[in-house]
């Protein structure tokens, strides 16, 4: 074995995020076994409590009802998951620095500079875990070790609300033994054909001399046996490339037809895709619209539109226009739709053209707009500002909260921070006690 690595890493990771996230914006659910997936008819996440009674991932929502009539099976909101996502990020990005993201419900952060010791990254890792459950009102796990896959195995451990530190001193007692399946990055074809190799636990696997994993392994996976053995092969990626597209796909039920909700629709996933370009300095030349029937996928009602070279797509009013000149190649009145899907593509660095008509003048204007909304979002929250276009659906529909009837229609009280028209779906601010 090399030598041990003196870096320390946090892995945190959501506990049963989808689901918390539910529990979280609705007090009527906390500690009640729920699944998340209604819309789809089948149980995509579930909390704790569901776990325990034996609900698993994949479990049509018949199945529920039939097994497990005490578990509520709730509709998904991933507008709401990702705009958790956002503030769980925050908080450990503003408490311990730059962090790696992952999943929606997972990051890592290097904290070497923070703790001189894992007695250090303990309390910190507890500050840092208090700090999440209370703002968020939703637990969190994390893991600490010597690098990322360690990290990222420690922090599974001990769910839900576990603190889990290895370090070159219970390494071989609380790591070693378990079996390699538990290695993120080690899949299930790879279980198989390590098992077959005689590789069980994750003892067996760094016990192999390194001309064995020369031979058998190829080099992600030596990085990996390398870091299990306690070395820190594999730094964090704090600054990403920047992407050759970018997309967004909007579901909602029920179905519908209505022309006016179905441009709206399009309009939030212009004006998103239009921020996550604005961030990162981007402009695009091509551009792909669809809409999805409960029938048929995207492929098949899609339509690609290529931009003119000296007038690429820069702000949201640029992919608004394009959605208004082109909805009618896409909609067809006798189907009813159930997602809008906005992509673009061949993204490139901003370079403004001066031309006749102060078409550049005006560009400027919609990107002096964005760094407004930019300014305004990092002071205040996402979502505090949104198109008229995007907005329009909510003035046209009623809402149902999701602990009236659905005779009990209108208004309510406060301002909720993000609406759905076409579910029970109603986003207020939530309750942010210490759970």
């Amino acid at each position: 074995m090399t030598e041990q690595s003196d870096q320390i890493i946090f892995h945190i990771d959501g506990d049963a995020f989808f689901a918390s996230c539910e529990q979280s914006t609705d007090m009527s659910l906390r500690g009640k076994p729920i699944a998340v997936g209604r819309e789809r008819g089948v149980a995509t996440a579930f909390s704790y409590e569901a776990k325990a009674l034996g609900v698993t991932r994949g479990m049509s929502g018949k199945e529920i009802k039939e097994q497990f009539p005490n578990v509520l099976l709730v509709s998904s909101d991933y507008r709401k998951y990702g705009l958790y996502s956002r503030r769980f990020k925050n908080i450990v990005r503003n408490m311990c620095g730059e962090i790696e993201g992952m999943s929606i419900d997972e990051c890592f952060v290097n904290v070497t500079y923070m703790a001189k010791s894992y007695k250090d990254a303990y309390m910190l890792a507890a500050k840092l875990q208090n700090e999440l459950c209370t703002k968020l009102g939703m637990t969190f796990s994390i893991g600490v070790g010597p690098n990322k896959t360690i990290a990222k195995i420690a922090s599974g451990m001990n769910k839900p609300r576990g603190i889990t530190v290895i370090s070159d001193l219970n390494i071989k007692a609380d790591l070693y033994p378990l079996h390699i399946s538990r290695v993120s990055g080690i899949g299930f074809n790879s279980v198989i054909k390590l098992e077959q190799l005689g590789v069980y636990t994750i003892a067996d696997l760094v016990a192999k001399p390194d001309g064995w994993t020369d031979d058998f392994l190829s080099k992600p996976y030596r990085e990996l046996v390398s870091e299990l053995q306690g070395n820190f092969v594999k730094p964090l990626v704090l600054i990403q490339d920047k992407p050759k597209s970018i997309s967004k796909i909007r579901a909602f039920t029920p179905a519908t037809t209505n022309v006016d909700y179905l441009k709206s629709e399009f309009a939030r996933n212009a004006e998103i895709i239009a921020k996550k370009m604005h961030r990162q300095g981007l402009q695009a030349k091509h551009l792909v619209l669809a809409m999805k029937t409960p029938k048929y996928e995207i492929g098949k009602n899609s339509i690609r539109i290529d931009i003119i070279p000296e007038n690429p797509i820069v702000s949201s009013q640029d992919l608004l226009q394009l959605i208004e000149l082109h909805f009618d190649q896409l909609y067809l009145p006798h189907y009813k739709y159930r997602a809008t899907y906005v992509s673009v593509h061949s993204l490139n660095d901003i370079s403004e053209q001066y031309d006749l008509f102060g078409e550049v003048e005006s560009r400027r204007t919609y990107r002096s707009l964005s760094d407004l909304t930019q300014t305004l979002e990092k002071k205040h929250g996402p979502f505090v500002l949104h198109t008229a276009a995007s907005m329009s659906a909510i003035h046209q529909h009623s809402y149902i909260h999701p602990n009236k009837s659905n005779n009990d229609v209108g208004h309510y009280d406060g301002m909720p921070l993000m609406m759905s028209p076409h579910n029970d779906k109603v986003l207020y601010i939530p309750y942010l006690g210490v759970i």
